[in-house]
């Protein structure tokens, strides 16, 4: 499987207006036949995009949809080293703007 519950994911294939469009994985969908595109039967996730909404491959707009596991790819989850660099990023911009707002410093 590319993707999980919980997952921000990438759609990269199928319908053309959901390509490049960030969505949640909601939870299964299950099998659901592709054969009209020359797939056979995929499994799928019901997906909420970030967005707004998504197409179907009827070409009906939907707020909460269905994508085959295929056209999905989850993104990368941060390390922890990214994670504590993001950390003191965020402490050096608080501490900066303590420093601006009491330029005396601490009494």
């Amino acid at each position: 499987m590319n993707v999980k519950p919980g997952d921000i994911a990438f759609v990269i294939a199928g319908v053309p207006e959901n390509l490049g469009r960030l969505v949640r994985v909601d939870r299964e969908h299950g099998l659901v036949d592709y054969a009209h595109k020359g797939y056979g039967h995929l499994f799928c996730w019901v997906v909420t995009p970030f967005d707004g909404l998504v197409r179907n491959v009827f070409g009906e707009t939907v707020e909460i949809g269905y994508i085959p596991d295929l056209a999905l790819r989850a993104l990368p989850e941060p390390t922890p080293g990214e994670l504590i660099d993001e950390a003191l990023d965020e402490l050096g911009e608080v501490m900066r703007d303590l420093a601006a707002k009491n330029p005396q410093g601490w009494k």
